[in-house]
């Protein structure tokens, strides 16, 4: 049986929010994804690369924001949305960003990398 990344789980959530969630809500998506968390650390399953990138996603919406406050990002997201539902849309959007600033972080240490090795 195939596991499934977490980033395709999100991917698979943002194609089908109530089959997962109940309905489309960001506050939804933060108590599914607290419970995913939960789970694998009470089964002594180690944290994914891609779930310790996405524990950077918090510091980073609160520098996009720049909220200084211990709000969390489903929060910070919703109060800059107009409804649960549409900020579940403005998270999907704001990750994609995210995923693209560090793929453009990797990048660049890879490029850094590779300098350093041939000089």
């Amino acid at each position: 049986m195939a596991t499934v990344g977490f980033y395709d789980l999100l991917a698979n959530i943002q194609k089908r929010p109530s089959m997962y969630l109940g309905n489309s809500s960001i506050l939804g998506l933060r108590t599914f994804l607290a419970g995913y968390c939960f789970g694998r650390r009470q089964a002594g399953v180690a944290e994914t690369i891609e779930e310790k990138e996405f524990s950077g996603f918090q510091p980073w919406i609160q520098a996009r924001f720049g909220i200084t406050s211990h709000q969390n990002w489903d929060r910070i997201t919703l109060f800059f949305s107009q409804s649960e539902e549409a900020a579940l849309g403005t998270f999907f959007q704001l990750l994609a960003e995210f995923r693209q600033e560090q793929q453009g972080t990797r990048n660049a240490d890879t490029q850094a990398h590779l300098d350093r090795a041939s000089a």
